[in-house]
């Protein structure tokens, strides 16, 4: 997460500095990083012109897939399937695709707008769960485990895991946050970057 976080701030960074007079307004901005954080959206490129949105993206799956790899090793698998692992995340990201998001403008002045979020989320734990609970399947009435047992363990949960993840259907109970906008240098930009990443995180994790 520290990874694109740093990333994306050096992106802000340039768009400031090289950021002409008039540019996207306040709501398409926030729309557009929305996008790009939950979707990793690279069309958004069209609105944030000077920004390197491919690499925000590679290195927002890179932070899942380092997530995913420390939750098993947390739990003692040394042995991991590197490709098994890639297509577990690259289910998630297309989940994360499928969240509703909405943006509109609370209220706006001449160098200050105030951004109201609107974004569905997804069970990730409940997800996490019920592939744990199909892996366990493959380990009951076993006392002493061996390296098989628990190869077995792992593989069945990734599939699980996959699986849920592709059939994911993103909860249409939607939440609300606002976020505060800025006008610097001609470009409108999240007051608390990291805030705001946080807040949206947390809107579209259950």
């Amino acid at each position: 997460m520290k990874h694109w976080k740093s990333i994306l701030l050096s992106l802000l960074l340039c768009c400031t500095l090289c950021a002409c007079q008039k540019g996207p307004d306040p709501a398409e901005v926030g729309e557009a990083l929305c996008k790009l954080y939950v979707h990793a959206d690279t069309a958004v490129s069209a609105v944030l012109k000077d920004w390197d949105v491919q690499t925000v993206k590679q290195s927002i799956e890179e932070d899942l897939y380092k997530q995913l790899r420390s939750n098993l090793e947390a739990v003692g698998v040394k042995e991991l399937d590197e490709t098994a692992l890639k297509e577990v995340t690259s289910a998630l990201m297309k989940a994360r695709e499928r969240i509703p998001l909405e943006v509109s403008v609370v209220e706006t002045e001449e160098e200050h707008a105030a951004l109201q979020v609107t974004v569905g989320s997804l069970d990730i734990s409940g997800i996490d769960s019920e592939a744990a609970q199909t892996a366990q399947e493959q380990l009951k009435g076993l006392s002493d485990l061996s390296e098989d047992d628990i190869d077995r363990f792992v593989n069945a949960y990734t599939e699980a895991l996959q699986d849920g993840f592709e059939t994911a259907d993103p909860s249409q109970e939607q939440s609300s946050f606002v976020v505060n906008f800025v006008k610097e240098n001609g470009l409108w930009l999240p007051e608390d970057l990291n805030g705001f990443i946080e807040q949206l995180g947390q809107h579209i994790r259950r």
